[in-house]
C-alpha cells in the first residue's frame, strides 16, 4: 500500500504568530517551547530564498522544564535576551508543552515589566490553528496590549488615517511589495495609509491604531482585528474580501473606499480614470504578443483567498483567461467561504471555476491532472505536476523555494501588468521549449 503525505503548508498557529511579529521592526519574539518549535518554523518559514529572521531566542525547554516546570527557565531567558538583543517590544510565546503543563507565562511577562522590561506575552500554542490563526492571535494580543496600556481611546481621530489588515506576513509571499502598493494607492487618494509591517513600519505604528478614521481588512483573516477595533474605539471598516489585483479588482477595492469616507470621492474617480488610461495603452501593446501566444488559457489556481480571489478577477476578467480550478490553500471560516462563492459568482465570465478547499498537495495535483488545463499559478510543489503536463506555471503563492522576493507584488495597477509579464514569459518560455 503506498504511503501518502499531506503537506498543507500552512503550518501552526505559532509559526504563523512568529512570521507576524517578525514582519514588525523592533519587535523581538521569546519562544517559551522546546527545541523543535523554533526548528520546525526555520524548516517551515524560510521556504523563499529572500527569508531572513530565523533567529529566535528561545527557552529550549527540555523534559526537566516539561516536569517540574520551566517559569524560571523563562525568567533567564528574557533576561538574557534583553540584554542581547536590541527591540522596543518582546513578546513572549508559549509552545504546545508549556501551555499544556500550565507553565505561568503572563506573570512572567508581568514580572519583567515590573522591573523596566518591555515584555508583553501572546498566547499562541500550535493547537489553536494554523498560521493563519497565529496571524489574528498575534495581532489580536497587540491590540489587547495596546488597549490597556495606553489612553489613545481618548484622542481624536486623524483624519485620513486608515490602519490596514488582512495581508499575512509570511504566508503571502509577497506581503511587503503588496502592503506597500496599497500604501500607495491610499496615498494617491490623500489617505495616510497605517502599515504595521515591513519596511517603515514599528512600535510607532501600533501606538496610533486607535486614532484612525478607517480599518481595512484585505481578507477574512483582518476580520476579528477589525471587529475589535470597532468595538473598543468606535472605528469602522471596510471589508474587502481580496487583494485587489489588476484594474477590475483595484477600482472595485477604490469604490469601497469610496463608501466608507465619501470625501475620497473626487480623488478616488480621477485615480480609477487614470488607472483606466494607463491600463488600456499597456493592454494595446501587448495584444499582438497576446494573440500570437495564445495567452488565452484554461488554467488551475492554488491559492490563499485574499491573494488567489484577486487574481482570478484579474486573469478573468481583465485578461480574458478560462479558470478551470481554483485550490484554495488556507482554510477561511464558512462565514468567508460564502462570500468567496459570491465573489466568484459576480464574475463577468461564462466558466467559473470548481472551488477546492484543500492543503493536500497530493489531492491539488489530482485536481490539476483531471482538469486538462494549459496554465498553472501556484507555489513550488507545483514544479513536478507542471513539468509532468509538459504546461507553464507561473509561481505566485507560498512556498517560493527557487524564488527572491523583495518588494515585487501584483497587487494594482502596476502589479496587475507585471502580473501579465511574468504570465506572458512563462507562456512563451513553456512554447519555445516545446519546439
Amino acid at each position: 500500500m503506498a504511503l501518502t503525505m499531506k503537506n498543507t503548508g500552512r503550518g501552526c498557529a505559532l509559526h504563523g504568530a512568529i512570521q507576524t511579529l517578525q514582519a514588525i521592526p523592533g519587535v523581538v519574539p521569546i519562544l517559551h517551547s522546546s527545541a523543535g518549535c523554533g526548528i520546525q518554523h526555520y524548516l517551515g518559514a524560510g521556504t523563499t530564498s529572500a527569508h531572513s529572521g530565523n533567529f529566535i531566542p528561545s527557552t529550549n525547554v527540555a523534559e526537566k522544564q516539561v516536569v517540574f516546570g520551566g517559569t524560571s527557565r523563562l525568567r533567564e531567558q528574557i533576561k538574557n535576551t534583553v540584554r542581547l538583543i536590541e527591540g522596543e517590544l518582546y513578546v513572549v510565546l508559549g509552545g504546545c508543552a508549556t501551555e499544556l503543563v500550565g507553565d505561568d507565562i503572563p506573570a512572567m511577562a508581568k514580572e519583567s515589566r515590573e522591573q523596566g522590561y518591555p515584555v508583553i506575552d501572546i498566547a499562541c500554542p500550535g493547537f489553536r490553528g494554523d498560521a493563519y490563526t497565529g496571524y489574528q492571535l498575534a495581532i489580536q494580543g497587540l491590540i489587547r496590549h495596546l488597549a490597556t496600556s495606553t489612553n489613545l481611546s481618548s484622542e481624536a481621530k486623524v483624519p485620513g488615517l486608515v490602519n490596514v489588515f488582512g495581508v499575512v506576513p509570511g504566508q503571502n509571499a509577497f506581503w511587503e511589495g503588496d502592503l506597500a502598493e496599497i500604501r500607495s494607492l491610499l496615498e494617491q487618494v490623500g489617505l495616510q495609509a497605517n502599515i504595521f509591517f515591513g519596511e517603515g513600519a514599528g512600535i510607532e505604528q501600533w501606538k496610533i491604531l486607535p486614532r484612525a478614521e478607517l480599518n481595512v481588512t484585505l481578507s477574512s483573516w483582518g476580520l476579528p482585528a477589525v471587529r475589535s477595533l470597532q468595538e473598543l474605539y468606535g472605528t469602522p471598516y471596510a471589508d474587502c474580501p481580496y487583494l485587489p489585483v489588476g484594474e477590475s479588482a483595484t477600482k472595485e477595492f477604490l469604490q469601497s473606499i469610496i463608501v466608507a469616507l465619501p470625501n475620497t470621492k473626487v480623488r478616488v474617480e480621477a485615480l480609477t480614470e487614470r488607472g483606466g488610461r494607463s491600463w488600456s495603452y499597456y493592454l494595446g501593446r501587448v495584444a499582438d504578443a497576446y494573440m500570437k501566444n495564445n495567452f488565452q488559457k484554461e488554467f488551475a489556481l492554488v491559492a490563499e483567498t485574499a491573494q488567489g480571489l484577486g487574481l482570478l478577477k484579474c486573469l478573468t476578467q481583465d485578461y480574458g483567461l478560462i479558470p478551470k480550478v481554483w485550490a484554495i490553500s488556507d482554510a477561511p471560516t464558512v462565514e468567508a467561504q460564502a462570500v468567496i462563492q459570491g465573489e466568484v459568482n459576480k464574475l463577468a465570465v461564462s466558466v467559473r471555476p470548481q472551488i477546492v478547499y484543500s492543503g493536500d498537495v497530493g489531492e491539488i495535483h489530482d485536481l490539476i491532472r483531471a482538469s486538462a488545463v494549459e496554465l498553472i499559478l501556484g507555489s513550488s510543489l507545483e514544479i513536478k505536476v507542471s513539468r509532468e503536463l509538459d504546461i507553464p506555471l507561473l509561481q505566485i503563492s507560498f512556498p517560493l523555494t527557487d524564488k527572491i522576493i523583495l518588494g515585487r507584488t501584483y497587487a494594482g495597477y502596476r502589479g496587475g501588468l507585471t502580473l501579465l509579464e511574468d504570465l506572458g514569459n512563462e507562456i512563451i518560455a513553456n512554447e519555445q521549449g516545446g519546439k
